[in-house]
């Protein structure tokens, strides 16, 4: 009775709220342990980027400087939305300095002015599962910084795999 299915399956007590079951909780409550080491890490690593949760969702904002040999070369302002499911998803990136023009030719969506860090083929050899967003800023997110800096500068022949092999990484 009641719409019960067979096995007891669909059965709700009166007070329940239903769920729907992709419904879960974000990363950062589901796993707070996760969200403070990743947090601690990357205000460590980069003082001038803070995260920040705003309706549930976790963004990293700040100041991302890109380094080559030690030295900061550039300096780019950045927000790092951190998606629901993250670290399953990539982060996505914005630079909010407008120094990057939002064009596909500098790897900008000028939809929605989230930067192409990575390729989703590239993402399992640049940020593979298991890494960390600070991994993800010092590989993908300085690549991806640090090549704008050189088309800026006049080095216009470089792609984005031209500069991993130029920096080393």
């Amino acid at each position: 009775a009641g719409g019960a299915s067979p096995g007891g399956k669909g059965r709700r007590d009166a007070n329940e709220t239903p769920v729907p079951e992709n419904m879960s909780l974000p990363w950062h409550r589901a796993n707070p342990a996760l969200f403070e080491k990743e947090r601690a890490k990357v205000e460590a690593a980069y003082p001038s980027l803070h995260f920040h949760v705003v309706n549930d969702v976790v963004f990293v904002r700040g100041t991302f400087p890109t380094v080559g040999e030690g030295e900061v070369l550039d300096r780019y302002r950045i927000e790092i939305e951190l998606p629901r499911d993250y670290p399953r998803s990539t982060p996505i990136v914005r630079e909010v300095g407008d120094r990057i023009p939002q064009t596909s030719d500098r790897h900008m969506n000028p939809a929605d002015g989230t930067a192409c860090v990575l390729l989703p083929d590239e993402r399992w050899r640049v940020w593979p599962i298991g890494a960390t967003l600070l991994d993800f800023l010092n590989g993908p997110a300085r690549n991806f910084f640090l090549g704008q800096s050189l088309v800026e500068r006049g080095n216009r022949g470089r792609s984005v795999s031209g500069v991993m092999v130029s920096t080393g990484s």
